[in-house]
């Protein structure tokens, strides 16, 4: 029926949307970490 392929649309557009969301915030992550790093002093580094 349409609802049902409604529902599952939706279902499926949430899972993309929350997929994607933690491959960003897992980029963002990594991308912070390194920057906080390299902007680290030298003796800091150890």
């Amino acid at each position: 029926s349409y609802n049902q392929t409604f529902a599952e649309s939706f279902w499926f557009n949430g899972c993309v949307l929350v997929a994607f969301a933690a491959v960003f915030s897992m980029i963002q992550f990594i991308l912070g970490k390194e920057r906080n790093y390299r902007w680290q002093p030298n003796w800091a580094k150890n």
